[in-house]
C-alpha cells in the first residue's frame, strides 16, 4: 500500500524537509501499528518562495551550483542556484531548452535574510537575483525557472535590472547605479533597449504563490510591504514610486501589464525583469508538483498526505498543499491535508470543500500556539496526528 507525502513548510515552525519526515514517520508507526506494510513516498513541495530548490533537488538529477553576489542589504553573500541539464524523468516540461536553469529569489533577496530591525523595503534591494540570472545564462541556460517568493523588497526589480545592464537616470539627470524601492519615485528616465538584445534568447518562466496586481489596495505595495517592515507612511511612498516606474516602462513600450495576475509577486520583480525579458507566469506549486513527478506518483497512490501552516482563504489561489489535494481527489484517490491552524470562516471551509470534495481536514494541535516556534513540539505534534488519522484510515478500510 502507497502513501504519497508532500507537504508544504510550516511557517514558524518547519521547513517542508521536516515536515515531510515527521509525516512520513507518523504514517510508518500507524503502519506497524495496524499490521499493515507501507511504501511511504515523500515529496516536499513549495509553491516558490523559500525552499524551492531544495525541494526540486531532491526528485531532479541537477547540479546544485554557487554563486557570490549582493544580498539584500548589499551585503556579499553566497547563493545556490540548480543546473538542469536534461527534463526530469515524468515531467512534461520537454518545450523548456536545456540546459534549465532554477533560480530561488529568496538566496538573494529572502525577507529570511534579514533580521526583524532591519527589514526595510525601501532599502533592500533585488539586484543579486540580475547577477543570479546572469550566473545562469554564463552557463549556457536559455530557459529559467524562477520561484519567485518570500522577498524582502519592494523596488519593481529596478535592483535586478541594473544588474543585467539597464540604465536609470534620476530627476536631476543623475545615473542611479544600483536603485532601490527609495529611489521609484525620483526615475525619470530607463534605457534598456541593449538589454532587451543582449538577453533577447533567454526565456523565464517565474513560479508564482500570489496573483495579486502591481498596484492598488491588493498590489505589491499595500498588501506586502507592511510585512517586509515598511511603515504606513513607506507603503504610500513606495506605491507612488511602483506607480512611477509603470509610467516610465509605458514610454519605452512595456511588454506586461500592471494589472496582470501576480505583477504585484514578490515586490514586482517579475512586472520590473518582463520589461527586458520573455517571461511568463505560472502557478508555482504546478510548476513544482509537475517537476517532482506528483502527478504519477499520485495516480498510483492509496493516500496522499499533505500540510500547510494554515489553512484559510487564501489557501484557495494556488497554494500547494490544496494544489495536491485536488490532484488526488481529481483522480479519486483520498487526501488528508494537515494544518497548524484552521480557519473559522465558514465559506472558507465550505469553498475548499467544494475545490476538492473528497478531502479530509486535520488541525495538528489542539492548541496552535502551543507549536508555533517550536521545532520540536511541531514535529511530535505532525508525526502524533498523522499516526492516530493513518491508522484511523487503515482500520476503516478492513
Amino acid at each position: 500500500m502507497r502513501i504519497v507525502v508532500a507537504p508544504d513548510s510550516l511557517k514558524d515552525s518547519l521547513d517542508a524537509h521536516a515536515a515531510a519526515e515527521a509525516i512520513s514517520q507518523g504514517a510508518l508507526a500507524a503502519g506497524q501499528e495496524v499490521g499493515v506494510d507501507l511504501d511511504v513516498v515523500s515529496r516536499p513541495i513549495s509553491d516558490g518562495g523559500e525552499g524551492f530548490i531544495s525541494c526540486l533537488q531532491q526528485a531532479i538529477e541537477g547540479d546544485l551550483r554557487s554563486c557570490s553576489l549582493t544580498g539584500p542589504l548589499g551585503e556579499p553573500r553566497d547563493a545556490r542556484w540548480l543546473y538542469l541539464p536534461q527534463c526530469p524523468p515524468g515531467a512534461s516540461l520537454e518545450s523548456m531548452r536545456y540546459p534549465v536553469g532554477i533560480i530561488e529569489i529568496a538566496q538573494a533577496c529572502g525577507l529570511e535574510l534579514i533580521p526583524d530591525a532591519r527589514r526595510d523595503p525601501e532599502r533592500t534591494t533585488t539586484y543579486g537575483v540580475g547577477e543570479l540570472i546572469l550566473a545562469a545564462r554564463t552557463s549556457g541556460c536559455r530557459d529559467l525557472l524562477v520561484g519567485l517568493g518570500g522577498s524582502a523588497t519592494c523596488d519593481g526589480g529596478v535592483g535586478a535590472l541594473a544588474a543585467l545592464g539597464v540604465k536609470f537616470t534620476g530627476t536631476d539627470g543623475a545615473q542611479i547605479d544600483a536603485p532601490v524601492g527609495a529611489d521609484l519615485t525620483r526615475i525619470e528616465r530607463i534605457q534598456l533597449e541593449q538589454v532587451r538584445k543582449d538577453l533577447a534568447d533567454l526565456r523565464v518562466t517565474f513560479a508564482c504563490d500570489v496573483n495579486n496586481p502591481l498596484l492598488g489596495a491588493h498590489g505589491s505595495a499595500r498588501t506586502f510591504a507592511p510585512q517586509k517592515g515598511a511603515s504606513p507612511e513607506q507603503v504610500e511612498r513606495l506605491e507612488r514610486g511602483l506607480d512611477n516606474l509603470v509610467t516610465c516602462l509605458r514610454d519605452i513600450e512595456m511588454q506586461m501589464s500592471p494589472d496582470a495576475s501576480g505583477a504585484g509577486a514578490a515586490g514586482g520583480l517579475g512586472f520590473g525583469l518582463a520589461a527586458c525579458l520573455q517571461s511568463k507566469f505560472a502557478p508555482g506549486a504546478s510548476l513544482a508538483m509537475d517537476f517532482l513527478g506528483l502527478p504519477g506518483l499520485i495516480e498510483k497512490a492509496d493516500l496522499v498526505i499533505t500540510a500547510e501552516g494554515r489553512l484559510d482563504a487564501s489557501s484557495l489561489d494556488g497554494k500547494g498543499p490544496l494544489e495536491v489535494a485536488q490532484l488526488a481527489c481529481h483522480g479519486g484517490v483520498p487526501a488528508l491535508l494537515l494544518a497548524g491552524e484552521i480557519t473559522e470562516d465558514d465559506e472558507s471551509r465550505l469553498r475548499i470543500h467544494r475545490a476538492a470534495p473528497t478531502i479530509s481536514i486535520s488541525g495538528i494541535s489542539a492548541d496552535p500556539a502551543s507549536t508555533r516556534g517550536s521545532r520540536q513540539r511541531s514535529t511530535e505534534a505532525l508525526r502524533q496526528t498523522t499516526q492516530e488519522l493513518v491508522s484511523g484510515w487503515l482500520e476503516s478500510r478492513d
